[in-house]
């Protein structure tokens, strides 16, 4: 497994992306300390789950950067130098379809939901922000990989 340097990775990113995962464990510590002292800390589960996708954004967009998507090693370390670059394109062009389609169906449901004031039922926070995110994160990844893609065939 190949050990990624963060320092190809923008700050910003990565902090948000971390910070995000820290106030989820947080909200999520003081929910259950609150739980036991009956003293309920309510829309927690609504903080955690937008916390969540803002560090599953940051952290798919952070991967793609550095080239650190999982794959399977153990048949890719045993295939000729030609099959080797055969299999990674095709690992890299069903990423793309595979984010595409992510894609595809973020912008239909955020199209289809455009005007209805969808908001959470306890704290009433907006979802269109996390919509949003969740498009602008997919192009991201999608940009990315077309470009590693176009990067390594040129090699």
């Amino acid at each position: 497994m190949r050990n990624p340097s963060y320092e190809h990775a923008p700050k910003w990113l990565v902090v948000l992306g971390g910070g995000a995962l820290l106030l989820a464990t947080l909200v999520d510590s003081f929910a259950v300390i609150g739980r036991h002292l009956s003293l309920p800390v309510l829309g927690s589960i609504e903080l955690v789950q937008f916390a969540a996708l803002v560090a599953a954004a940051s952290a798919l967009v952070v991967a793609t950067l550095l080239g650190c998507h999982a794959r399977v090693r153990l048949l890719l370390d045993n295939v000729s130098p030609r099959k080797y670059t055969l299999l990674l394109a095709m690992s890299y062009l069903l990423s793309i379809v595979f984010f595409a389609a992510l894609l595809g169906g973020s912008v239909w449901v955020f199209v289809d939901m455009i005007g209805q004031h969808e908001e959470t039922e306890i704290l009433l926070l907006p979802l269109e922000p996390l919509r949003i995110l969740t498009i602008f994160s997919c192009l991201a990844v999608i940009g990315l990989l077309m470009h590693q893609l176009i990067k390594r065939a040129k090699q």
